[in-house]
């Protein structure tokens, strides 16, 4: 063979080799494995889990009773929605299809659900089925991972789990230990808590997350399970309505479990929220100022002037000690609730 034989020879087998060993396209999905450790705990309930396993011994019957392949719609239960996208992205008993299952995780993303929205991330990251968008990746996983938070010391047991065995992107490793950072101490978890409520938090790749009332409620929710004092600073913000309208109606409520546990400054809100709604002519309003600020009074607290004003709007019955309901209720609320 002549040179310029050897050299085209060379360079159509470099072509061909290159062509074989050309790694899967951006926007192409890579089949996952079949069998995966955390797919049954996506799975749900012992049915499917049950199911999902005689799957892997070739009896696909089951899961396709479970998640019959007509049945599969972006309106489907959101619990077979998150098993049919592993299964479609798995090619498990039913046909692998990412195209459908991107339709599924973009349905869940919009209904609120932040698996989805963390596979979402995920398809953005790689440009699996979409055209890769780093920066919207990012904005969708910090929407799934600040989801996971409140109920979690580490986001690591949420993001393994719904990942799957997908390659994991490297702003996910980043966000969950920027995260254990930030919330190693009780004081840090409540700071944390603000800083989603203000709109203050700085992301691990030095961005401004904006206010996330929702998210910061649950984590004052989870924070006050028998701590008087986050129950009350809880309670002062739902009352400011800094978490909606809707939400500022459970103020009364979280600020009644400290104040009936005698946590002095829930105590005197209570009794200066009651005021307020007395000299607004709320009904009951001057009978709970009294009741409130008689439980201040036994507990050291100066409220000669409040309580005598208090006492002079009571009604007559009231006044002069023939209601047994209001004797009945002050009693109640000099003792500290069982809870407490």
């Amino acid at each position: 063979m002549n040179m310029p034989g050897l050299n085209t020879f060379i360079a159509l087998s470099v072509f061909i080799l290159s062509a074989i060993a050309t790694p899967i396209l951006a926007d192409e999905m890579p089949r996952l494995p079949e069998q995966s450790e955390h797919t049954k705990d996506i799975a749900g309930s012992i049915e499917d889990v049950i199911a999902l396993q005689k799957a892997y011994w070739g009896d696909c019957g089951p899961l396709l009773d479970a998640v019959p392949e007509d049945s599969i719609s972006v309106t489907m239960d959101p619990k077979k929605r998150r098993l049919a996208i592993e299964l479609l992205e798995r090619g498990l008993c039913l046909p692998f299809n990412p195209e459908l299952s991107l339709r599924l995780i973009e349905a869940g993303h919009d209904q609120k659900d932040p698996r989805a929205t963390l596979l979402l991330g995920w398809r953005y990251w790689f440009g699996y089925g979409v055209d890769a968008d780093i920066e919207r990746a990012k904005d969708l996983i910090d929407e799934a991972m600040l989801a996971f938070t409140p109920y979690q010391t580490s986001v690591t047991t949420a993001w393994t789990q719904f990942l799957n065995g997908r390659q994991v992107p490297d702003y996910v490793r980043e966000w969950d230990g920027w995260f254990a950072r930030q919330v190693d101490t009780e004081e840090k978890k409540v700071l944390f808590a603000y800083h989603l409520l203000d709109g203050a938090l700085i992301l691990p790749d030095g961005r401004l997350l904006g206010s996330r009332p929702k998210i910061a409620s649950k984590w004052f929710s989870v924070l006050s399970v028998k701590n008087y004092e986050i129950q009350y600073r809880y309670g002062i913000l739902l009352y400011a309505g800094r978490f909606g309208e809707e939400a500022r109606r459970d103020a009364d409520y979280m600020l009644m479990r400290p104040a009936r546990c005698h946590f002095l400054p829930a105590v005197m809100t209570m009794a200066e929220i009651s005021f307020k709604e007395g000299l607004d002519g709320v009904p009951g309003g001057w009978e709970n100022a009294y009741i409130w600020y008689r439980v201040a009074e036994a507990l050291g607290i100066d409220v000669e002037s409040q309580l005598r004003t208090a006492k002079m709007n009571l009604s007559p019955l009231d006044l002069y000690g023939n209601d047994l309901h209001l004797e009945n209720r002050i009693d109640i609320w000099m003792d500290k609730g069982s809870s407490c």
